[in-house]
């Protein structure tokens, strides 16, 4: 059965509309109010926030999004993250809102415990990149009683199996991994790879909607994950140094525009 979460993006991607998927880490104090900056990156374009959970080991992040979790588990951080999702549900009650977190985090709260805590706060849907395949399931199963959508991380490097068993099950969007290793800046991605992996997908059934993610901080970074057929993109470190120097709608009012040129062109 498919979440509310799920039809939203499909409706989204159905009319042509490309997607902007924004970090937004919790608990940070060092960006302020976290409403404040959803509103921010609402109004600049963003069809979907994904709303970073600390975690004291980030296995797939970089030094940027790292730093901003340390900043968030130190002495005098920002909060509870929860509430700050609370927050941002009442102040956007229509938004699309993800958590992204890590499987040490959900084992430290509880799988039942975790998911009646995310859908308590208002929370659409959850990214676990680690969680063990073996052990995904009773996180899925307890989300999915909440009406909540667990999301597929697709590795860079996934073999047509893994592809095949992805496509089957996945819903909301799927988050194509662009880069090996960890999130950053500097690179700039295997659209190519990229490209085929969203087709080997697409050829498995796989109707949702495929957003590239990982080293993307340029309009031209857009174009060409649009052009090899992605649905959208994930902005993460690069916007995390945007909003932490004050140019949030300078940076990302070029890539909304790029992917609404996908759109046209579509």
């Amino acid at each position: 059965m498919a979440s509310a979460f799920d039809e939203r993006l499909r409706a989204l991607r159905d009319e042509g509309r490309k997607l902007l998927v924004c970090y937004l880490p919790l608990g940070d104090p060092a960006l302020g109010d976290r409403v404040d900056r959803a509103g921010e990156l609402l109004r600049c374009g963003a069809d979907v926030l994904e709303l970073g959970m600390p975690c004291r080991e980030p296995a797939l992040d970089g030094r940027v999004v790292a730093e901003s979790m340390g900043r968030a588990l130190g002495e005098g951080s920002g909060g509870d993250p929860y509430e700050d999702i609370e927050r941002i549900r009442s102040a956007y009650p229509h938004s699309a809102l993800q958590v992204m977190t890590y499987w040490e985090l959900v084992v430290e709260t509880g799988v039942e415990t975790f998911a009646e805590r995310v859908a308590a706060s208002g929370a659409d849907a959850v990214l676990c990149p680690n969680a063990p395949e073996d052990e995904r399931g009773q996180l899925a199963a307890c989300l999915q009683r909440k009406g909540l959508a667990l999301l597929d991380f697709v590795r860079l490097d996934s073999s047509a199996d893994e592809l095949a068993r992805i496509s089957k099950r996945a819903e909301g969007y799927a988050f194509m991994q662009a880069v090996h290793g960890k999130t950053g800046v500097a690179a700039h991605g295997e659209s190519d790879r990229v490209g085929a992996n969203i087709a080997r997908m697409r050829s498995f059934g796989s109707s949702i909607p495929h957003c590239a993610g990982f080293g993307i901080s340029r309009p031209e970074d857009v174009a060409r994950y649009i052009s090899v057929g992605a649905d959208g993109v994930i902005i993460g470190s690069a916007l995390l140094l945007a909003m932490l120097d004050g140019n949030v709608e300078r940076f990302l009012t070029p890539i909304r525009e790029e992917l609404d040129r996908g759109r046209i062109a579509k």
